[in-house]
């Protein structure tokens, strides 16, 4: 396999980060013009050199589309080992009745545990029992607003 050379940059690594925290996962990439595409059939994105025609998550001919070039500082499109565990503990979780949440106003995310008031309201009204997810979102949440928490 030619590994292709940046006119400028010549090897022109990236450092791939994780695309949920932003800590490295300690990969660089090669490459010259390496560009990111998105796969309409499993959501995944795809760093490629070139498009591909088959998604190599789910195996389909699905539509990969255009995103962005990617940045010769650092690419985030990994999980780092640290949350991959959270996020396996989070399943867990939500496997016993704790549901997802998500904030709006910034990449805040987690998990309401299953002996939550909350998680057992949510779950009631929707009428979705466990181990099948659910998951809501905020507004806000305690990561982007400091007032979270103050009383009226």
């Amino acid at each position: 396999m030619d590994i292709r050379l940046h006119k400028e940059h010549g090897i022109n690594p990236k450092l791939i980060g994780c695309q949920r925290c932003g800590e490295s996962t300690g990969i660089v990439l090669l490459g010259d013009n390496n560009s990111i595409h998105y796969c309409s059939s499993c959501n995944m994105n795809i760093v490629s050199t070139r498009r591909a025609s088959k998604c190599p998550n789910c195996k389909e001919n699905g539509f990969l589309e255009y995103k962005k070039e990617v940045d010769r500082n650092q690419l985030n499109t990994a999980l780092c080992d640290k949350c991959i565990d959270e996020l396996e503990k989070f399943k867990e979780e939500v496997e016993t009745g704790g549901i997802y949440w998500k904030c709006k106003s910034c990449p805040g995310n987690g998990v309401l545990k299953a002996s939550s008031q909350m998680a057992k309201a949510v779950r009631e009204e929707y009428n979705i029992t466990p181990p099948n997810p659910i998951g809501i979102e905020f507004p806000n949440c305690p990561n982007c607003n400091d007032d979270f928490y103050k009383e009226e």
